[in-house]
């Protein structure tokens, strides 16, 4: 019974981890104070990857406005995000955020039909990063 009991919660892992293992593209924002304009909002789409309990990501803002380029690197603990945002090419130090993690889902018998979202929602101070996708549900 224990041994059914410990295959089951293992396996489990194994699924979940292996449904977050691919490199998906997610929606993100990021949002800033800044003595001067007052607030900064960069926003775009770029693909995450999750190796286990972390993620990686390289995301450029789709706007045209002057905003660099920024690694995303953290660590997906249960519900817990711990990340570090380093911009490249540029001097600024990196800043860690901390936040959580929300997984939604509806059943297909439901009138979302199976759909739901995955959010990543992290702070630094003022300052705010989220990661957000729609998802299909296999339930």
């Amino acid at each position: 019974m224990m041994k059914a009991a410990v295959f089951a919660v293992l396996l489990s892992l194994a699924a979940a981890s292996g449904a977050r293992a691919s490199e998906a593209t997610w929606h993100w924002i990021w949002v800033r104070p800044d003595e001067q304009k007052g607030w900064i909002t960069v926003q775009g789409d770029a693909p995450v990857r999750f190796e286990g309990q972390r993620l990686d990501a390289t995301i450029e803002a789709r706007s045209s406005e002057a905003s660099p380029t920024v690694h995303v690197v953290g660590r997906v603990t249960g519900k817990t995000v711990n990340a570090t945002l380093t911009q490249l090419n540029t001097d600024a130090a990196p800043e860690h955020y901390a936040g959580r993690y929300q997984r939604d889902r509806s059943r297909r018998t439901d009138a979302a039909n199976g759909w739901g979202a995955d959010r990543i929602t992290v702070f630094d101070g003022a300052s705010y990063f989220s990661l957000y996708r729609t998802v299909r549900s296999g339930r």
